[in-house]
């Protein structure tokens, strides 16, 4: 059972900083981001590498998905957006929330970084959650990157890109990833790798 990976900007764009879009492509038949996605990835504030990078992206490689107005996935996106779903009040992005409606509403699975926003939603509407550091754990157990690789993109996504998390699993790399966190392994049965 394969199951759509929708992505939050601030997992794509680990990868996009640090030109290692390479990686998804190798791991991925394709990744599905929301449209409000796409508009944070070419906002003017956005770094011109990234933009370059996305559009580097194979064109087949990257579908982009429009939440229409006034459809079953707009109103729950506008719940989740405004915190109305939420126990706490927790008020998400334009990104993290489509991200979400799309992966609650086609049984898929959300990539993102920003747990503090997303782990509520993950766990109330049963989302599976993949991070960038479990992307990574599992394109360096295919060999697909070295972990000197891994060590120069954690350097690179901590010390320049200053506002986008980039998740480390407490047990992410320990023997080159073999004991990688229990919600990977669990999502990884759903994802055609």
């Amino acid at each position: 059972m394969n199951k759509p990976i929708f992505y939050d900007a601030d997992c794509l764009e680990s990868f996009l900083f640090v030109d290692a879009g390479y990686v998804l492509e190798e791991l991925f038949s394709k990744i599905v981001i929301p449209e409000q996605v796409y508009q944070e990835i070419m906002n003017e504030s956005t770094p011109l590498i990234v933009k370059r990078n996305f559009e580097n992206l194979k064109e087949s490689f990257v579908e982009i998905r429009e939440i229409y107005f006034p459809s079953q996935e707009y109103v729950t996106y506008k719940s989740i957006e405004k915190g109305f779903w939420s126990k706490t009040g927790n008020v998400c992005g334009s990104g993290e929330s489509a991200a979400m409606v799309l992966a609650h509403l086609n049984n898929g699975i959300v990539a993102s970084n920003n747990l503090s926003d997303v782990l509520e939603y993950i766990e109330d509407l049963d989302i599976g959650l993949i991070t960038s550091s479990m992307i990574l754990t599992e394109a360096l157990k295919k060999e697909i990157i070295s972990i000197d690789l891994i060590l120069t993109l954690l350097f690179l996504n901590q010390f320049l890109l200053h506002g986008i998390k980039l998740i480390i699993c407490q047990q992410t790399f320990s023997l080159y990833g073999i004991n990688c966190c229990q919600s990977f392994q669990k999502t990884l049965q759903f994802i055609d790798l």
